[in-house]
């Protein structure tokens, strides 16, 4: 509900005076993508796991050629195998946390600009209502409330501008970037709600479980004992 809201109205918003400068970069939702993918902390972990595999399972080729062993082939190509999985998990859940946090960015900004709007209007307000005041035309009462409402509005811009930052920091951190760089979101991608596809939920969840880490690890043990077993049993085999 959040992301078509945003579509709506993200085509309206300009960046405000907070948000933006020369020297901050205005992302779109795909540039925020590619730099969490370069830049975040977690993910190249995984992508430097899944090197390690890859270096492991090619070792263990080069070692099969003077030593077979079925079975310690066997674990290096599952050890890929999960790694590679592993990185794929990653990359899912850190696309979505980088939505998340694009999204709760945008939001962030429309707020702080909307407050600000309400805030210069609340001033035009007092301005207006003293300038009245002094010509007789308005009482005190008016001028004190005019005056409550700039105060409650300039409260309610501070309030969203440190939202704004606390959203910025989130985002910041997602992407790997450096917390004193200031950034902005450009908005929704137009297309966002034209991209949506139906949901086998049936489908999805067999998918979800027949993939499951610890059911593909266990499957993978499995297999590698059920090797064990049989080559065990044959006096003529090469050492596992």
């Amino acid at each position: 509900m959040l992301i078509v809201i945003l579509v709506c109205v993200a085509g309206s918003f300009r960046a405000s005076p907070v948000c933006a400068g020369e020297d901050e970069p205005a992302l779109s939702l795909d540039d925020a993508r590619r730099l969490a993918l370069s830049g975040n902390a977690s993910y190249s972990m995984a992508k430097l796991d899944f090197n390690a595999a890859e270096i492991q399972f090619e070792m263990s080729q080069a070692d099969a050629l003077m030593r077979p062993s079925v079975v310690a082939v066997k674990k290096a190509e599952n050890a890929r195998k999960n790694t590679a999985r592993a990185l794929v998990a990653k990359e899912q859940a850190l696309m979505l946390d980088v939505d998340s946090a694009y999204y709760s960015l945008l939001s962030a900004q429309m707020r702080w600009d909307i407050r600000k709007k309400a805030e210069e209007q609340a001033k035009d307000a007092l301005r207006i209502v003293t300038l009245k005041y002094d010509a007789g035309l308005a009482s005190k009462v008016e001028v004190i409330s005019a005056e409550i409402q700039v105060q409650r509005a300039s409260s309610e811009t501070l309030s969203a501008e440190g939202d704004l930052e606390l959203a910025a920091l989130t985002f910041k951190q997602i992407l790997g970037l450096s917390l004193d760089m200031k950034v902005i979101a450009l908005g929704a991608p137009e297309s966002i709600a034209e991209d949506r596809e139906e949901i086998d939920f049936d489908e999805d969840l067999a998918r979800v479980l027949t993939n499951r880490p610890e059911i593909v690890e266990i499957r993978d043990a499995l297999e590698i004992a059920e090797l064990e077993v049989e080559f065990s049993d044959n006096d003529y085999t090469p050492e596992l």
